[in-house]
């Protein structure tokens, strides 16, 4: 069910398929480099879980005490053999990662509750959100608790090894090109305090937003060119697909002239979410939020849609990720519904709106972004 296909591997598979359709003097390369494609080409392709793979090996081979937690956990086979032999409780915030925890017939939560003896942790991209989710998993671990975290050394694992040692004696072990680091619960040291403030949420230029989410100190300068470029009015019922933290959404309903009736929010993360609840509390129009996997799971029937969609998981560049995510996205457009959004330049969306929309069009393109803009025929 869960076949470990990595990176590395997906790499090696699109190189060889462009070697075997390349010719080399005239003549087609070896028949043993079109083999080795072939079979290549037979391996799936999923999102690489080697850090999560290598977290639950080593909880499965080290004495654990007590009931368990692991934050930001992820589906991998032997997550079920380690809540087989534990009580464990998992926290993702993520809803894709939440929804492949279920499929595996694991629960979670999103945020971590109760007091454990030992607490495993999957660090994430921004580091600020790592140090407070470690200062977090602290203080719901008994005295003497174990506190494990693993890191990616292309994350920044080194470092992040310096860090913790402010902390207590750090035991570590490497391998899967990933460090798992190890110390015991002893006190409350004073760094915890500064991690945790670090990672709060926070007011910046109006809006409520936290370190971890995406441009969480700023606006984006692809969000800043959708919105200058998006039309005076959108009435009815619309969408602001892969929201964040509500900045698009907010930008359009205080607009003196906003015809908007209600403003679906939409997005994977819950924690952007519960920011976003509070950037729009105070709208003119009703707003509803839901935790959601745009790139799967079903979206609300819309007149208009704006969305800046996102093209990474974790490290990871998913350029498909935004493409089912914009398909998913003009399913739910009414007939005559429009969709506004913002991408990279680069990135191939035309070919996703041009296969459901009646009309589309670049309308803008600046500093490596593009906005497009696409429209349903009127009848089914």
């Amino acid at each position: 069910m869960f076949p470990s296909t990595s990176n590395a591997a997906i790499a090696s598979r699109n190189w060889l398929l462009r070697l075997v359709r390349r010719r080399a003097g005239g003549r087609w390369l070896s028949w043993r480099i079109a083999n080795a494609a072939r079979e290549a080409l037979a391996a799936p392709v999923i999102a690489d879980a080697t850090d999560a793979g290598f977290l639950y090996r080593q909880l499965l081979r080290l004495p654990l005490d007590g009931t368990g937690a692991i934050v930001h956990a992820r589906a991998h086979p032997l997550l079920s053999e380690l809540a087989g032999r534990y009580e464990v409780r998992c926290v993702q915030y993520a809803r894709d990662q939440a929804l492949a925890l279920q499929a595996l017939g694991v629960a979670s939560e999103q945020r971590l509750q109760g007091v454990f003896g030992w607490c495993a942790l999957l660090a994430v991209k921004s580091r600020q959100r790592t140090l407070a989710d470690i200062a977090d998993a602290w203080i719901h671990l008994v005295e003497g608790g174990c506190l494990i975290v693993v890191a990616a050394n292309r994350g920044g694992a080194k470092s992040l090894h310096k860090r913790l040692q402010a902390l207590g004696d750090v035991r570590h072990v490497s391998g899967a090109k990933c460090r798992l680091m190890m110390l015991r619960r002893q006190g409350e040291p004073d760094m915890l305090a500064t991690w945790r403030a670090q990672g709060a949420r926070r007011l910046v230029n109006g809006l409520w937003t936290e370190p971890g989410l995406f441009s969480w100190d700023r606006l984006d300068r692809g969000s800043a060119l959708l919105v200058r470029h998006l039309p005076r009015v959108l009435r009815g019922e619309g969408m602001d697909l892969c929201c964040g933290y509500g900045v698009l959404a907010r930008a359009i309903v205080r607009r003196p002239h906003s015809r908007c009736s209600t403003v679906h929010l939409v997005d994977a993360d819950a924690r952007a979410l519960a920011c976003a609840r509070l950037n729009v509390r105070d709208m003119p129009c009703q707003t509803m939020l839901h935790w959601l996997d745009a790139a799967c799971e079903a979206l609300p029937a819309v007149d208009w849609i704006v969305c800046n969609p996102p093209f990474h998981q974790g490290l990871a560049r998913r350029t498909e990720l935004g493409q089912r995510i914009l398909a998913q996205g003009l399913a739910s457009l009414r007939p005559g519904g429009e969709i506004w959004l913002v991408a990279n330049r680069r990135l191939p969306y035309e070919r996703v709106l041009r296969s459901a929309c009646q009309e589309y069009a670049c309308v803008a393109q600046e500093d490596g972004f593009k906005v497009l803009y696409g429209r349903r025929a009127r009848t089914p």
